[in-house]
């Protein structure tokens, strides 16, 4: 996003995320939550509020926590943009993109709107008919994939092959921001390279494949797309498999592992 911003205008400044309290006026922060692919929560009421009194814009990236697992717009976020191709879409069979625009900045919208008219950022008919077909039945698959998502991380915090789990669903934050789930994305590291490389392929129900949010659950070596995370980290998405089974797939690919 970064690069993208820089490439369209040299002169934005782009620094790290601080905390709520550093916003300037006409700053934008750009607030990936649940953030890819650890999970990470971002507090965004109170990124809001301090941006209310400072003339700050608060764009929320919602793809790895859908409606109804959040709704940034309602706890003060100006735009949310969600990868339509993952969760919207579901069935890993569409590319488009959303932006949802709650911002009172006249300007930004007008900007919105002109930018879509000039480079043509509209989904074509077949999209439209893939994201309507797969929006009415959102809620039962964000649901199910949360539950099922919920049910393995239990499973694996206990087994000794696996080091760690990123699921933020105990937290204060996760229950007052997303009090219906975390979403059916996270990551667990293992304890060496070699066994997080050769995992997802030992994996019968699981694809290796990096994408996130269709009905049929993935996994991916994280390290082999993004070299800033862990290289001893996996990242899961879940589908809509029966859980009891995803167990057992991850019981018989970790017999050996320790």
């Amino acid at each position: 996003v970064a690069a993208s911003l820089q490439a369209m205008n040299p002169n934005i400044q782009i620094d790290e995320l601080g905390k709520p309290e550093d916003l300037e006026p006409g700053d934008i922060a750009w607030l990936e939550t649940p953030a890819n692919p650890t999970g990470e929560l971002k507090d965004i009421k109170s990124y809001a509020q301090y941006a209310k009194n400072r003339k700050c814009n608060i764009v929320v990236d919602a793809t790895l926590g859908p409606p109804p697992l959040q709704y940034p717009l309602s706890i003060g976020a100006s735009l949310v943009i969600h990868s339509a191709t993952k969760a919207l879409a579901g069935h890993s069979d569409a590319l488009a993109g959303v932006v949802l625009n709650n911002s009172d900045d006249e300007m930004l919208t007008q900007m919105l709107r002109q930018h879509r008219n000039a480079v043509g950022g509209a989904p074509g008919s077949l999209e439209t008919w893939l994201l309507l077909r797969s929006l009415r039945t959102l809620q039962l698959r964000i649901e199910r994939q949360n539950q099922s998502a919920f049910k393995l991380a239990q499973f694996l915090r206990t087994h000794p092959a696996i080091a760690k789990v990123h699921r933020e669903c105990h937290t204060q934050l996760a229950h007052s921001q997303m009090p219906n789930g975390v979403g059916g994305v996270f990551a667990i590291e293992v304890h060496s390279e070699e066994v997080a490389k050769a995992l997802p392929a030992q994996l019968y129900l699981f694809k290796d494949a990096t994408s996130l949010g269709g009905v049929e659950s993935l996994a991916e070596w994280r390290r082999r797309y993004d070299d800033t995370v862990s290289p001893y980290l996996i990242r899961l998405s879940i589908g809509l498999e029966d859980p009891d089974d995803l167990i057992a797939d991850f019981e018989q690919a970790l017999r050996h592992r320790k």
